[in-house]
């Protein structure tokens, strides 16, 4: 399994702006000053946004690539916005199906991922498949 997550964080103001800009699937968001845990607050305002999970690395890219096309029909620029945008990609590894796995990124998805202002942090987690299938 692969999956990954857009963290977009800044003064609430221009995550308004974003927002408005682009009908994202959020799945969670916060503001400046709100409780993390007993002793620690968030220091800034954000959401986060689930991209569709994929079954394979490929498939994963052609998920980000879309998304960040549709970012980039949006005129989207993170960067522009006085925003951080990260999207945290996690690689599900010692499955069966994908023991290992390469992300190999194109300079398209790279100049998208500069247009639009993301930064992209790529992670292999181990995947216990009894634990996955219940058995």
């Amino acid at each position: 399994m692969n999956i990954a997550v857009l963290r977009v964080q800044g003064n609430e103001k221009e995550i308004d702006a974003v927002k408005a800009l682009c009908p994202f699937n959020i799945i969670g968001e916060w503001k400046k000053g709100d409780s993390i845990s007993r002793t620690r607050f968030f220091s800034s305002s954000g959401f986060n946004v689930d991209l569709p999970d994929a079954s394979s690395p490929v498939e994963m890219l052609n998920n980000i690539e879309s998304f960040f096309s549709e970012l980039s029909s949006c005129s989207i620029d993170f960067v522009s916005l006085n925003l951080t945008a990260n999207l945290d990609v996690g690689l599900g590894v010692g499955e069966c199906d994908q023991y290992a796995a390469g992300y190999e990124i194109s300079l398209s998805l790279m100049e998208l991922a500069l247009k639009v202002g993301v930064l992209i942090s790529l992670t292999a987690y181990p995947v216990n498949e009894k634990e996955q299938t219940n058995d």
